[in-house]
């Protein structure tokens, strides 16, 4: 089977790569990743092919040859002297190494594992569910060697790679655990800015000024040697004569007498200020950028306020003019301030299908994305039932294109229901 490389989903000639593609493996070229697939589960069958034949689990092609061992299909059984090798093909744009290879059964210390290249080229030995990741194995077509030592039942086998990102210039490094969800994704982020780290670097000069001080928040610790003077203290208050070197406290000064002129340029650092004494009344509009949000802050894309985007098109379509199975509908939005859009396309379906399709749609985008940063999909059925388990959606677009493609399946008979969400530089 060939690659496509102008398709990040499929194969040529075959239209459908993956049923089980979802919004992680479409985002896997903006994130590093760790893949992780299972077999025989994983195989479309469920089980292990009797005769020396590839078969297919997600990102990998896996053919059992030189087995020794009883194949009962869902599980390899052997004894002492036994064997077989997993011939492993990876097809994945991004794979970057191997992660793991873990078995799993009864008896397992009594296998041995070799690595091969596909030139039977011994890489290393290694032992059960050992990282891989330090050791660099970036071969797409690796080979398991698998020895038995005594009595074995290997019930499942669990293959993992990491991946790597296209480009570290265009593409936003978003860790795992900041995006949460999308639900509600229009109400604010006040909330979560309470956790952010603000820096004496986060603030402009001149910016924190008397309002923006707690009463008695400036101790005598966060004032500079020398720097309170008569000049600095209100009339007919006490002068510097009249006070003992270094005992100007807290207590010594009026509430709201220090005023923005009185403190030093840069004396107020973080250490300064008080736990939770900067709110979002105390920060000026505009002046937070993405490098001052922690990785860990765990922004949601539902905290987006609704005043921080602009709707810049939209439009709806069939997806079949003569038999319409559902309808499409699409909305973009600019975020201010940012040169990044946010488009949203809904799928709604009209009646129960079953169906395992790709599909294409022509100048259906009112903007092209000049950059795509991440594409992903969301099931929309409201309703718990097979049908919301046993389906899977995932679409497609190009830089410079209106065009879409969606990859379909709806493994039982329901109503299809998604959403899909693309993120671009514009």
């Amino acid at each position: 089977m060939v690659y496509d490389e102008n398709d990040a989903y499929s194969r040529a000639n075959d239209p459908i790569y993956d049923k089980n593609l979802n919004s992680s493996i479409a985002v896997g070229g903006v994130l590093e990743m760790i893949l992780n697939t299972q077999i025989p589960s994983g195989f479309s069958t469920g089980l292990f092919n009797g005769t020396e034949t590839p078969q297919r689990t997600k990102f990998l092609n896996v053919n059992l040859v030189n087995n020794t061992a009883t194949n009962n299909g869902d599980e390899l059984v052997g004894a002492n002297g036994n064997a077989f090798t997993l011939d492993c093909t990876v097809f994945l744009t991004n794979f970057k190494s191997w992660n793991k290879i873990t078995f799993e059964g009864t008896g397992l210390s009594n296998i041995g594992l070799v690595l091969k290249d596909e030139n039977n080229t011994t890489i290393r030995s290694i032992t059960n569910g050992e990282d891989l990741t330090s050791y660099i194995i970036d071969k797409t077509r690796l080979k398991i060697v698998v020895s038995f030592t005594g009595a074995c039942t290997i019930t499942n086998i669990i293959l993992g790679v990491n991946t790597k990102k296209y480009d570290n210039n265009n593409l936003i490094n978003l860790p795992t655990q900041q995006i949460i969800g999308l639900e509600d994704w229009k109400t604010g982020v006040e909330e979560d800015l309470e956790t952010v780290s603000i820096g004496t670097s986060n603030i402009q000069n001149g910016s924190v000024t008397n309002d923006k001080i707690a009463s008695n928040a400036v101790t005598t610790a966060k004032i500079s040697d020398s720097n309170v003077t008569t000049s600095k203290l209100a009339d007919n208050a006490v002068t510097t004569p009249k006070i003992t070197d270094n005992n100007i406290t807290t207590s010594k000064i009026n509430d709201k007498s220090v005023t923005t002129s009185k403190i030093n340029d840069n004396a107020v650092t973080n250490t300064q200020l008080a736990n939770n004494s900067v709110n979002s009344s105390n920060i000026i509009d505009g002046s937070i950028v993405n490098a001052d949000i922690n990785d860990n802050a765990l922004i949601a894309l539902s905290k987006i306020a609704t005043d921080n985007l602009t709707l810049v098109g939209s439009g709806s379509w069939v997806d079949n003019p003569t038999h319409p199975m559902g309808d499409f509908t699409v909305k973009q939005y600019m975020f201010n301030n940012l040169n990044v859009m946010l488009t949203v396309v809904t799928f709604r379906g009209r009646e129960p299908t079953q169906l395992d399709f790709k599909e294409s749609y022509s100048n259906v985008l009112p903007i092209a994305p000049k950059t795509v940063l991440a594409c992903w999909g969301e099931n929309k059925r409201g309703t718990v039932d097979s049908g919301l388990v046993d389906t899977n959606c995932s679409w497609s677009v190009y830089k410079g294109s209106k065009n879409v493609t969606f990859i379909y399946y709806q493994g039982s008979l329901r109503i299809l229901s998604w959403d899909f969400f693309m993120l671009s530089i514009q």
